[in-house]
């Protein structure tokens, strides 16, 4: 069931929280480079999207370095104002 709502999770809440993500080589990408993060960090927010965002967001420094650049490259391209403010 987790692996479902994740499934969802990062079809969904990625492309839809930033359109960054859409310039990011896709959420394909976005998903590969955070999903242990959110098993790691914030699995007790799974299904909720906005809940995971705003938790891999308070958890920016215990990122894994990929995630971590998604993140960053949507701060870098204006849109990351939303992970800085969970």
């Amino acid at each position: 069931m987790k692996a479902l709502a994740l499934a969802a999770w990062t079809s969904t809440a990625l492309a839809l929280t930033t359109p960054a993500f859409a310039d990011y080589r896709g959420t394909a990408q976005a998903q590969q480079a955070c999903t242990p993060d959110v098993f790691r960090l914030c699995s007790q927010f799974i299904p909720d999207s906005g809940q995971i965002t705003a938790c891999l967001a308070r958890q920016k420094a215990s990122l894994s370095p990929g995630c971590h650049q998604v993140f960053g490259g949507a701060r870098r391209r204006g849109h990351g104002q939303r992970f800085a403010n969970g």
